[in-house]
């Protein structure tokens, strides 16, 4: 889940102290996109979405401030359950993404769609058209011109309540893979701000001669 503030169109800034040295994105409305009127915000409220960008709950802080403690278990109450996805069927995926993907919930984890790959792997990688096999998030290595260097970079779902882990796994010979002692770190993390929530991540490689071939995992509990 994150959290964005986001200034009216054609107001003056807010000062620094909201926003410098803190985890918080403060963006400005403008006319083309007009965050206010499309989502009813009036000043002051928490317009709460659901993971494909859609209005589930708002709450107003000039109402219900949050110097009380009970505003404030309310707040984190409705926070909490916007980003606990139900899985109904008990397959390890969101009902959410099942419907919006395969227009039903008959999909599971291991079910294998039309280019051989799982669904885990498109829930996973944040494709964009799961029924048409596309996955762009899968992983991609790349040389830096400056120095040689190796990066490897794919997309991956951020946290998830349903427990979802996406791992790399390196080797030298394709035939065995492992999760230490390969010669990358993971040295970026950046969020996807397209309603995929998705991030993408890099791995970059600090020895001079690191695995050549990556892989990445993607399990559930």
């Amino acid at each position: 889940m994150d959290i964005i503030g986001v200034n009216e169109t054609g107001s003056t800034p807010y000062y620094s102290g909201m926003y410098a040295g803190k985890p918080l994105s403060w963006m400005r409305d403008t006319a083309a996109t007009n965050v206010e009127t499309s989502f009813g915000a009036i000043y002051r409220d928490v317009i709460i979405l659901n993971p494909l960008n859609g209005r589930i709950d708002s709450y107003n802080l000039s109402t219900f401030s949050l110097t009380d403690a009970t505003n404030r278990l309310v707040m984190k109450n409705k926070l909490i359950a916007a980003a606990t996805p139900a899985d109904t069927d008990h397959d390890g995926l969101p009902d959410y993404w099942e419907t919006w993907a395969y227009g039903s919930l008959s999909r599971n984890a291991a079910s294998v769609g039309i280019n051989g790959r799982k669904t885990i792997q498109h829930w996973a990688h944040c494709s964009p058209a799961p029924a048409a096999g596309m996955i762009p998030g899968l992983p991609v290595m790349a040389v830096y011109p400056s120095d040689g260097s190796l990066s490897v970079f794919f997309t991956r779902r951020r946290g998830t309540a349903l427990g979802l882990t996406v791992t790399p796994e390196f080797s030298t010979t394709l035939s065995s893979w492992t999760t230490t002692g390969h010669g990358y770190e993971e040295w970026s993390v950046r969020t996807l701000y397209d309603g995929s929530g998705g991030e993408l991540v890099e791995w970059h490689a600090l020895a001079a001669v690191p695995f050549p071939y990556v892989r990445v995992r993607a399990t559930l509990p």
